[in-house]
């Protein structure tokens, strides 16, 4: 074996080693970044916090008091389980330990992701945590409802969905996880800028007589107030020669479609509307069942006379709260430019002063101080204003100046010429949920995470830190030591004491739906807001409240169909007696479970019957036993609950068509048939080494990609999100794709996704080809100076494509962009304008927004792949003789002439590969679009690919992925690329076959 050899295998197991210890060698990597020693023990800990700055310090403050236990904090905003297991997976650090809300257990427990922690109870005994939660701490346990759908059995008794029914039993009545209560939003102000916004109006009313800051509390007085801080700030900045206000009235986390909710959600919920009525509407949900199918007839009659219910997406409440904001945006009220990523910029420019609001959680203020602790004392907390006042909550207010004002606000925001009527407002939600955090059945040390889990610090002074911090489970302990202001954590804000114990109330979670074929609420707003619309106010209020009527319309039909298919129980979301006063009761609903001893028999009955089904089967009694250790090995499989070959007939039918001509071919050539036999046996014999060379590499090719494209259509024959047990829904899936009568017929697919793809396909494939040869040409040409500009023109193919669209995006992304600030610094800042991109000179536009963003992704994507076609063009153009040029020269033929009956001949074949490469590689397009864009607004700049994966995969807040629909979407998708292959390749073979008769023609008579 040669050096090199050697040389290449090494490093082939050194690549192999690291791959293979990659979570020991993160752990070690990551020590030594925070020069530490490697500790024998870990906790990797995922959470959905929006306070990623609190989470940490807790952390440093137990690793300090537990040198052996390192706590790696993860944060994740969206996503399921199965994001966090598949991302911690690849990082080799699997979650010990993770918090989730209520509603989400059962999806854990369904998926195998939490491990009972009873044991350690027992070992350590309640009075463990009670000596750092004051006795207060409250577990919680998993009580399964006896009416799940899950343990629904056919009509020999057998229980449909075994396999969850047994996760379900298993965890009944067993210690998952602590509770915690999430607090209410609040209005957080700056009292430094309210101070001296006052000293140069003092007639705003911004102090009293006090001097002390009064925060707005109705919106005529809180659009007032930023109106008197945004003029504060504009002439501060006057008086210092400056252009830009130094302080603007309002600062919001709006920069993506979610955080722009963190705004419009508080007053909203405020002014009366949670996007959900709970009070239920029969005949609203009953309107969209399906009558013909046996389904839908269950469905109502089940629900006849019981309400159920219904999203409303389109509320009054929603469009006002929305039109607030935009019209304080017009107003030049609302600070620009902020990257809602960045949560801890929009904070901390309330603390520094940039702003003087921000509609956020009552902590989100106090975290910013953090970078500026000075600021700490200027912070102050105020429930969310309402609409207008109320006789009842405001003393001294009469009826007259309640109309009054009520008139005032609608006539400001052009809601009288909606027909709009504002609801009076309500009491804040205290907490949208509850919240428990547990173990999942992953954890490497359980006794680490147990000791995690509940604070186990024997230093007073960190437990006293980390309750100052508002650690996830002391929240609960903050809620019930309300009365004493000394313990209440965060002492310096007295006036969130106010807001929690007077002007909250309990509140249970809306309900969610499933991913619908228009644009959901947060997109709606999101494009409305930042499209900077000149059109009037109403006009864009208008086109919001027909886009909500749409989405809350596909909403209801998707509740619909899931409470037709059974994959949800509407009435954990509906309360025919439902106030807010009662929620707290419906937060202990599934405690109280446990103390029923009629459904704690139910339940028994249930076990015995499982036990009995499953004595025949080893996983399912494995489940039933919850073995420790089969519970990583069973958390990754997956079985389908319908028989692959009843699905897969089409598939089936081709090969039955394969092998039906293979036998009519057999029997045409019978005569021949024993020579044919000696002959493949005598050439299998002699080449029986090459079949043994080849056959890892068929494996490979069957194991990870034959089977995986034939299982597909299993799972497109079900609905779900892979995560429990999938619902049969035989060829529902394509219906929805091929059927234009369906009811869910999804239109986006085929009147947005696909047009952007083509064009996509087109374009990108015309540059590449195109410019390519032009390139090619040009590097050709006999310059000293053409190897450098081929070493520059190769360097795009050497890098990753993620890492150009990264750089993309600080080039076209934001009016502040690379381009736009090209354009501004050699004058040219009216070309946007000319252009018929803006509405008015000197506009700058977010090239990766909606209007250009397909086309910039098109450059992209052309401008990385074009290296790779020139190299190509660029060989087959040196491989053409010379003497062709001078032949044609001779016989006086122009450069363009030369080009076009001597290159482009010569060059034919490899044009022709290359075309078709470019064609399919943009066809399979994802990285690009999903970096730069992610589809962009209202699917400006989706493609398949990337639409495939948002419905697969993502989980945008508020919807569930559908894996099944997402298989059939790629099932479609590849039959629509095979069709378009196929009629390239015919077509080449034509033109090639007549070219080959042409030649063969020409030889034949030249021979004659």
């Amino acid at each position: 074996m040669q050096k090199h050899q050697i040389s290449i295998l090494l490093i082939a197991f050194g690549v192999l080693a690291i791959f293979s210890n990659w979570g020991k060698l993160a752990d070690y990597t990551e020590a030594q970044l925070r020069q530490e020693n490697v500790r024998p023990r870990k906790v990797s800990y995922w959470t959905s916090s929006g306070s990623p700055e609190v989470e940490l310090n807790m952390a440093n403050q137990f690793m300090k008091a537990h040198p052996d236990i390192m706590v790696q904090p993860n944060f994740r905003e969206t996503g399921g389980l199965q994001d966090i297991l598949y991302i911690s997976f690849l990082s080799g650090n699997p979650p010990d330990y993770m918090n989730a809300q209520l509603h989400e257990l059962r999806q854990y427990a369904l998926f195998g992701g939490i491990r009972p922690f009873d044991d350690l109870l027992e070992a350590e005994g309640p009075e463990y945590f009670d000596q750092f939660l004051d006795g207060r701490g409250r577990v919680y346990r998993f009580e399964t409802n006896p009416s799940d759908r899950l343990f629904a059995r056919d009509e020999n008794g057998n229980f449909l969905h075994p396999k969850e029914a047994a996760r379900l039993l298993n965890l009944s009545g067993r210690a998952v996880g602590l509770r915690d209560v999430t607090l209410p939003d609040t209005l957080t102000y700056n009292k430094r800028v309210f101070r001296e916004a006052a000293a140069m109006f003092p007639e705003a009313g911004l102090v009293d007589a006090n001097g002390e800051p009064v925060p707005p509390r109705t919106w005529l007085e809180f659009y007032e107030a930023a109106r008197v801080i945004s003029e504060y700030g504009r002439r501060a900045a006057e008086a210092r020669g400056q252009s830009q206000p130094l302080t603007y009235g309002v600062v919001l986390q709006g920069q993506r479609t979610n955080d722009l909710m963190r705004g419009i959600r508080p007053l909203a919920q405020r002014a009366g509307s949670m996007a959900f009525d709970f009070t239920g509407d029969t005949n609203r949900i009953q309107q969209h069942f399906d009558l013909n199918t046996p389904a839908g007839r269950a469905a109502a009659e089940r629900y006849q006379d019981r309400p159920v219910g219904y999203f409303e997406y389109d509320h009054p409440a929603y469009i006002a709260s929305f039109a607030l904001l935009l019209q304080m945006r017009r107003d030049g009220f609302v600070l620009p430019g902020l990257e809602a990523r960045h949560y801890e910029d929009v904070r901390t420019a309330l603390a520094t002063g940039q702003a003087g609001m921000l509609l956020d959680g009552w902590h989100a203020a106090l975290i910013g101080v953090e970078r500026v602790p000075w600021a700490a004392e200027d912070i102050g907390s105020a429930p969310i204003p309402v609409p207008y006042p109320n006789v009842d909550e405001m003393a001294g207010v009469t009826e007259e100046e309640i109309q009054r004002q009520k008139q005032e606000v609608e006539r400001l925001l052009s809601l009288d010429e909606l027909g709009i009527s504002l609801p009076p407002g309500n009491k804040l939600p205290r907490g949208t949920g509850v919240g428990v955090s547990f173990f999942t059945s992953l954890a490497r040390d359980p006794a680490a995470a147990w000791e995690w889990m509940h604070y186990g610090v024997k230093d007073p002074d960190v437990v006293q830190t980390n309750t100052r911090r508002g650690s996830t489970p002391l929240v609960q302990v903050a809620m019930e030591n309300l009365g004493d202001r000394d313990w209440f954590p965060y002492a310096y804000q007295p006036q969130v004491y106010d807001i929690i114990s007077h002007e909250t109330e309990m509140w249970p979670n809306p309900a969610q739906h499933g991913p619908v074929p228009v644009s959901s609420d947060q997109e709606i707003f999101f494009r409305l807001f930042h499209s900077q619309d000149p059109r009037p106010l109403v006009e864009v209020l208008r086109e919001a409240q027909n886009d909500l009527a749409r989405f809350t319309d596909a909403a209801n039909e998707d509740l619909a169909r899931r409470i037709a298919d059974g994959i949800t129980r509407p009435e954990s979301w509906t309360f025919p007696t439902f106030t807010p006063n009662t929620a707290a009761r419906y937060f202990d609903m599934q405690q109280d479970q446990g103390e029923n001893p009629e459904i704690q028999a139910e339940l028994a009955q249930l076990r015995s019957e499982l036990v009995a089904q499953a004595a025949d089967t080893p996983r399912l009694s494995n489940l039933l036993d919850a073995e420790k250790n089969n519970l990583r090995e069973d958390l990754w499989k997956y079985e389908s609950p319908t028989n692959a070959w009843v699905v897969l007939w089409v598939p089936s039918l081709m090969l039955f068509t394969i092998c039906l001509w293979f036998v009519v071919n057999a029997l045409r050539n019978r005569r021949r048939r024993k020579e044919w036999w000696k002959e493949t046996r005598q050439g299998a014999r002699g080449s029986w080494q090459a079949y043994l060379f080849v056959l890892p590499g068929m494996a490979l090719l069957f194991f990870f990609a034959i089977y995986p494209s034939l299982y597909q259509f299993v799972i497109a024959m079900h609905r779900g999100d892979g995560l429990g047990a999938m619902q049969p829904v035989g060829f529902d899936n394509f219906a929805r794709i091929l059927n234009p009568n369906h009811p869910r017929f999804d239109a986006v697919f085929w009147n947005t996704v696909i047009p952007n793809t083509l064009i996509f396909m087109i374009g990108v494939t015309s540059a590449q080809v195109i410019l390519g040869l032009m390139i090619a040409t040009l590097l050709n040409l006999p310059l000293k100076s053409n190897s450098i500009y081929r070493v520059l023109f190769f360097i795009p193919l050497v890098t990753s494509l993620a890492v150009v669209s990264v750089i993309f995006i600080g080039l076209l992304k934001g009016e502040d962009s690379g381009v736009n600030q090209f354009l501004i610094s050699v004058g040219w800042e009216n070309l946007p304008y000319r252009l018929g991109l803006v509405t008015e000179p000197g506009q700058m536009i977010n090239w990766l927004g909606e209007k250009t963003g397909l086309g910039a992704v098109m450059f992209v994507a052309a401008w990385h792949g074009m290296p790779y076609n020139i190299i190509l063009l660029l060989a087959g153009l040196q491989s053409i003789s010379p003497d062709l040029y001078e032949a044609a020269r001779v016989d006086g033929a122009s450069a363009w002439q030369r080009f076009r009956h001597v290159t482009i001949p010569e060059i034919l074949p490899i044009l022709i590969i290359i075309t078709f490469q470019a064609f399919i590689g943009a066809a399979k397009a994802f990285s690009v679009v999903f970096v730069l864009t992610e589809g962009g607004i209202n699917h400006s700049s989706e493609l398949v690919a990337t639409y495939i994966f948002r419905w697969g995969f993502m989980r945008p807040a508020g919807r569930d992925a559908d894996l099944g629909y997402a298989s059939a979407l790629g099932i479609v998708y590849s039959v629509l690329l095979a069709a378009l292959t196929l009629t390239n390749v015919i077509i080449i073979a034509r033109r090639w076959k007549r070219r080959l008769d042409a030649e063969h023609a020409a030889i034949k008579e030249e021979g004659q």
